[in-house]
C-alpha cells in the first residue's frame, strides 16, 4: 500500500508550504516586513512597474480577487500604489513606492539564502531534474 506521505501531490504541497513559512521566518528575521505571497507580486514588479491587476493574477496564476487583497494590504503597508489607467479607469496599474524598490536588493539575499537552506546537499543535476519534472507537470494540468 502507498504511503500517502511520500506521494507526489503530498510531498510537492508539503515542500511548498515548508520553503514559504522558512522564508516568512528569515524574512522577519531581517526585520523585513513581506510574506513569501507579498515577495512573489514585488518580484514581477520590480521588474514590470505599471502592470494592472489583471495582468499580474495571470501571470501569478491566481484569481484576481486574492490578488486585489494582496494589493489592498501592500498599498496600506506604503509597498505600492493603484493608479487608475489613462485610457480606462476601470483599470488600476500598480506601481512600487521607493520603500517596496529599496527593498529588493535585502529580500532578494535572504530569498536567495532560504532557497539555499532548502537545497543544500541537493546537487545541480537533482534540482535540474526536479524542475523539469514539475514543468512538466504544471503543462499536463
Amino acid at each position: 500500500m502507498n504511503d500517502f506521505r511520500e506521494s507526489l501531490g503530498h510531498l510537492i504541497g508539503k515542500g511548498a508550504r515548508l520553503l514559504s513559512n522558512r522564508l516568512n521566518q528569515n524574512f522577519a528575521s531581517e526585520g523585513i516586513n513581506l510574506t513569501k505571497e507579498q515577495y512573489v507580486l514585488l518580484n514581477f514588479l520590480w521588474d514590470n512597474d505599471g502592470l494592472n491587476q489583471r495582468d499580474i493574477a495571470d501571470i501569478c496564476s491566481k484569481d484576481k480577487t486574492s490578488i486585489t487583497r494582496q494589493l489592498e494590504v501592500m498599498e496600506k503597508h506604503n509597498l505600492l500604489v493603484r493608479v487608475p489607467d489613462q485610457n480606462d479607469k476601470r483599470i488600476k496599474r500598480i506601481y512600487l513606492t521607493t520603500m517596496a524598490k529599496e527593498l529588493r536588493e535585502k529580500a532578494v539575499v535572504v530569498a536567495e539564502r532560504t532557497f539555499s537552506e532548502a537545497t543544500r546537499d541537493v546537487d545541480e543535476s537533482e534540482l535540474l531534474i526536479c524542475k523539469k519534472v514539475l514543468i512538466k507537470i504544471h503543462e499536463n494540468l
